[in-house]
């Protein structure tokens, strides 16, 4: 038996039998520690290397331009999507409308209106909660 090396554990823990030498536990949290160790002691190793420093704010600057270009393409797919929304309401409800009026014989605005807010008082009597797929 071990005693875990993350100082927020410090449960005790068997080695895995492949790893011997294993210093931390299996859980989540210290397996971020563990990760978290590692980086950091990779980091203070090279940091003293120019190139590997140069390399490092390189990466890092084209992982930043990566996520916002990412995110500029997310933001574009919601503002078409909203668009698209947009239109198919347009032409559902001049659809519905078109329907209402050939059904009921009616020829102006207001009467057609009307009926549709007769169907949706109706349908909402009918079904309250909307109807489940």
């Amino acid at each position: 038996m071990k005693r875990c090396a993350n100082p927020h554990c410090n449960c005790l823990f068997t080695p895995s039998k492949y790893n011997p030498a294993q210093k931390f536990c299996g859980s989540d949290e210290c397996k971020r520690f563990r990760d978290a160790q590692r980086q950091d002691r990779h980091y203070q190793e090279n940091i003293g290397n120019q190139e590997w420093a140069q390399q490092h704010l390189e990466r890092k600057k084209q992982e930043r331009e990566r996520r916002v270009e990412k995110q500029r393409r997310r933001d574009n797919g919601h503002e078409l999507f909203a668009e698209q929304s947009a239109g198919l309401n347009k032409a559902l409800m001049q659809l519905v409308a078109g329907i209402v009026s050939l059904i009921s014989g009616a020829q102006d605005v207001e009467s057609v209106e009307s009926i549709l807010h007769q169907c949706w008082r109706t349908g909402s009597e009918f079904y309250p909660d909307g109807i489940r797929p």
